[in-house]
């Protein structure tokens, strides 16, 4: 998956969550215990996504860190 898809897929979850917490939240006198369990079922799906969102975004900055370091570290060989 790309980093681009994850990060859609996390708005998709919290648009989902919003919805569902407007619901529960027009009669929270009511609230219904299978409902609940969704609520809280798309709250780790959005935990799981931004972790992995997390280590794509770890993945690629990783490369571009050592290349920056590398160009570092021959610009101070070259002096």
């Amino acid at each position: 998956m790309k980093q681009m898809d994850v990060f859609k897929k996390i708005g998709g979850i919290l648009k989902e969550l919003n919805d569902q917490y407007d619901y529960l939240a027009a009669d929270p006198s009511e609230l219904n215990e299978l409902e609940l369990e969704l609520f809280v079922a798309n709250a780790h799906f959005l935990k799981d996504h931004a972790e992995i969102l997390r280590r794509i975004n770890e993945r690629t900055a990783a490369p571009s860190l050592l290349a920056e370091k590398t160009s570092r570290q021959l610009k101070n060989i070259h002096r």
